[in-house]
């Protein structure tokens, strides 16, 4: 599954990237963080993504192109469905829960635990149902990070090593650093190149 989430997270971070913005998908965009937990409205969103709607994407650009879910005839999973406006899971069930900070304070409270803060990162996809009825505890995709040292000359040397991150100073965070959560092979060789490179 972690193509899956790679590649909508990827989607998110190029669409962002392109308008400077996150996508949405109502006729203006939102002054307060929102919480999509319907098929509905991730559906919509995805769309956006796809290039299907306009209302945030105005150059109807593809973000979001896959992996194709497997399946047929309404069973499907680990991708993106046919019509291209549903992601699937491993057990035929749709991801359809996405937190996103549009107002841009970098604070995204946890929607299943009260007023939980999380302060690292700017939107957040929540796991599906693993096939027994309750929703997994949900899941980071990314985190900011930083250290005793200058981002962007880490940025520039992580890069060469084949790792990426991404500079967020573009949210008042300048002094961070933003990285994707991988396999635990992948994480652990961020963190071996980050030590390294943190205390050259």
């Amino acid at each position: 599954m972690g193509m899956v989430f790679n590649s909508f997270d990827m989607a998110i971070e190029n669409f962002q990237t392109e308008y400077n913005y996150v996508p949405y998908f109502t006729a203006a965009y939102p002054t307060t963080d929102v919480y999509y937990n319907t098929e509905a409205d991730f559906s919509n969103f995805i769309k956006e993504l796809t290039g299907q709607t306009a209302n945030s994407n105005f150059k109807k650009i593809v973000f979001l192109d896959g992996p194709e879910a497997s399946g047929s005839g309404g069973s499907y999973k680990n991708g993106l469905g046919p019509d291209r406006d549903a992601i699937y899971g491993p057990y035929n069930t749709k991801l359809y829960r996405i937190k996103l900070d549009y107002d841009g304070d970098g604070i995204l409270k946890v929607p299943l635990t009260a007023d939980i803060d999380q302060t690292i990162g700017f939107w957040v996809i929540y796991d599906w149902d693993d096939g027994d009825g309750v929703p997994n505890p949900t899941e980071d995709n990314f985190i900011a990070f930083k250290g005793n040292f200058n981002p962007i000359e880490i940025f520039t040397e992580l890069m060469k090593l084949g790792v990426i991150v991404r500079p967020i100073a573009l949210y008042d965070m300048p002094e961070y650093l933003r990285v994707t959560i991988g396999t635990e092979s992948e994480n652990n060789y961020f963190l071996e190149k980050v030590r390294l490179l943190a205390n050259e």
